[in-house]
């Protein structure tokens, strides 16, 4: 063997050594962060039961006119009146597809730190449909907007199954 083709197999050997490092590092920068929920958060419904049902007029209510003003005062009864009711007070307002979707946010005044957002979309028959979810980044707990043979109930949920951290 000629000892001048060995240097070049060699310098190819390390060459080829360092992209599968260099390949090795990119895949690994973009993997995301896994971060951990923290079971630990206090929970901040623990008085209210697991499942409640509202009245769809009420959430209606949410949306009507005179009601969907910066700073206007909310209220959303729970568990039709078995419950404290949400109050609060409307955060922002949006609307979409000419109003087809409309979106409120509602800082509350009586659960500290939780907020409700609540939606509601209109089909093109003028059926109205809700989604929406009660809930405090600084608490373990939230309740999702579900609706069930055309009724809806507040479902209580762990927050970290709501939203990614």
């Amino acid at each position: 063997m000629n000892n001048r083709q060995m240097p070049g197999i060699r310098l190819l050997y390390i060459l080829c050594l360092f992209c599968s490092f260099s390949l090795q590092a990119q895949q690994a920068q973009e993997k995301a962060p896994l971060r951990e929920p923290n079971y630990n958060k206090p929970r901040l419904f623990n008085s209210l039961p697991a499942s409640m049902q509202v009245d769809k007029q009420d959430l209606l209510n949410i949306f009507s006119a005179t009601s969907t003003q910066k700073n206007q005062e909310v209220k959303l009864t729970l568990a039709t009146g078995k419950a404290l009711p949400f109050t609060g007070k409307m955060e922002d307002i949006y609307s979409e597809n000419n109003g087809q979707v409309r979106t409120v946010n509602v800082q509350s005044t009586n659960f500290k730190g939780a907020m409700l957002i609540l939606s509601s979309v209109t089909d093109t028959d003028g059926t109205v449909s809700f989604v929406g979810r009660i809930f405090s980044y600084q608490h373990g707990d939230a309740f999702e907007l579900q609706e069930k043979n055309n009724q809806y109930f507040w479902v209580k949920k762990n927050l970290h199954e709501m939203i990614t951290e």
